[in-house]
Parts: structure tokens; sequence; C-alpha cells
């Protein structure tokens, strides 16, 4: 679940072009992640695949256990 307002972005970074913008309490599917964890690879309710940043969401995560994607 998100915790914040966050944005869905076409790669894992900032300079990505931006998606969609999803509401704080937004529940999402997490796919995979970036090398360093920061970024999850995740699909949105209308089904849509993206990245968002870590940091927004509510609860953490053990990374190790959520696959690297591509």
């Amino acid at each position: 679940m998100l915790a914040f307002g966050s944005k869905l972005r076409e790669g894992p970074g900032t300079v990505f072009k931006i998606m969609a913008t999803l509401a704080a309490g937004e529940v999402v599917m997490i796919l995979g992640r970036n090398e360093s964890g920061s970024w999850l690879f995740v699909r949105i309710p209308d089904g849509r695949e993206g990245w968002i940043a870590y940091r927004q969401f509510q609860q953490t995560f053990d990374l190790g256990q959520i696959p690297k994607a591509d």
C-alpha cells in the first residue's frame, strides 16, 4: 500500500517519464526491484506496469525476497 501520493514512472528514477499519479492508500502489486532496491517495479490496478520509489510505500519489505527486474 502506498503511504504517499506517488508517480508511476517508465524507469527506476525521477528522470523517467511519469505514466500515472497514484493516491496515498492505493494498493499495487510488486513485481520486482532495481539493483539497489530503491525503486520497485509494480502493476497498478488498471494493469499498467512501471516503477515507484521504495520510500513511497507504507510497509517495509525484505528486498532479498523481491526479484530483480530487468
